[in-house]
């Protein structure tokens, strides 16, 4: 009997770990704020909170600010998020220059409820796995734009 309820416990040990394996990750949700003093995309003061943001996260672009983000990477950076909003909201004004690689997991939405988003592409790869919703303007003056679902 004892071994019967060992092997139980083994195989419910083994469901249990399969199955947070295949949950989700919910990740946080990051606004630009411009607080580092400059443009680029991958200084962790520019976002509130601040911090390094991860393919499972939620990049918010809204309000005005002195220092719109630019994503530029010279080491091979790759700039990944879950969803990208852009100007999203009543009143929200939002502006993004990508110049390298961007990877969208699930969402993009520029300028959706009435705000005014723009999002210029000069250079790199944008790659959106998941739904596109561009209300806004998004100019495409060089690079590479996968859209696919």
């Amino acid at each position: 009997m004892t071994r019967d309820i060992r092997y139980c416990c083994a195989a419910i040990l083994i469901a249990m770990v399969m199955m947070c394996r295949t949950l989700p990750a919910f990740g946080a949700i990051y606004t630009w704020d411009g607080g580092g003093c400059n443009s680029d995309w991958f200084n962790q003061p520019n976002w509130s909170p601040d911090g390094t943001i991860s393919n499972v996260d939620e990049a918010r672009i809204v309000g005005v600010s002195s220092n719109n983000p630019v994503v530029i990477s010279n080491l091979g950076q790759r700039a990944e998020v879950n969803d990208l909003k852009i100007g999203v909201g009543g009143g929200q004004i939002g502006y993004l220059v990508v110049h390298s690689d961007v990877g969208i997991t699930s969402t993009l939405k520029v300028a959706t409820s009435y705000g005014t988003g723009k999002l210029v592409q000069t250079n790199g790869f944008l790659n959106l796995k998941g739904d596109g919703d561009v209300d806004g303007i998004y100019e495409m003056r060089g690079g590479v734009a996968k859209l696919c679902q």
